[in-house]
């Protein structure tokens, strides 16, 4: 049975998870896989807390299990997630955000990259990963192949002509910190949290 986003679906309990035969869950949408040859029909579903689900998680399950009861209107649907939101205490939030800086290092700029970085911002602080990863390698101007055996070979290569890639990008990620990088994005993110 194809259902729609929004219908109301009854759990049969013949599979073996916390939530009652008879729990109701709204559909949320709906996805198949191919595995050993058995095709799979999944739905991933949100709970309606009224006391069968058992705490049961929101997710994926199969199709399988479950029946059509109903349809949920919106304003059904934001009175469940407001019961549902007084079962839980926020306590804190954090958002992450990536961001890219393009840099050049090395003698004469001779190496430009991306450095990939990570923010992770509390209403109190701000977290930076500058190392999470680095793109679009050049090397004299010539691309650089993507790739992380093909980055190691050319970190590598570097270090045989006495050139420490590494410790280039640590110097950078350290000016970056230097400039105030962590302040920028605090007020950049500041109206978020």
């Amino acid at each position: 049975m194809k259902f729609k986003e929004g219908d109301i679906l009854k759990y049969d309990g013949k599979y073996g998870c916390a939530a009652k035969k008879g729990a109701t869950a709204i559909f949320k949408e709906s996805y198949t896989y191919n595995l050993g040859g058995d095709i799979h029909h999944q739905v991933i579903v949100e709970w309606i807390r009224d006391g069968l689900d058992n705490d049961q998680m929101d997710g994926s399950y199969n199709s399988k299990y479950f029946t059509k009861i109903g349809e949920v209107s919106q304003q059904k649907e934001d009175r469940i997630f407001e019961e549902n939101k007084k079962d839980m205490k926020i306590t804190s939030k954090t958002l992450m955000v990536s961001f890219e800086t393009e840099v050049k290092l090395g003698n004469n700029d001779a190496i430009e990259l991306t450095l990939i970085h990570q923010a992770f911002i509390t209403e109190n602080s701000v977290d930076l990963d500058l190392s999470v990863d680095v793109s679009d390698v050049k090397f004299l101007g010539v691309e650089i192949e993507t790739g992380f055996e093909a980055y190691g070979k050319f970190v590598k290569q570097l270090k045989e002509l006495g050139i420490d890639l590494n410790k280039l990008i640590d110097e950078k990620e350290t000016e970056l910190i230097n400039s105030g990088l962590e302040d920028k994005i605090k007020l950049m993110f500041k109206d978020k949290i």
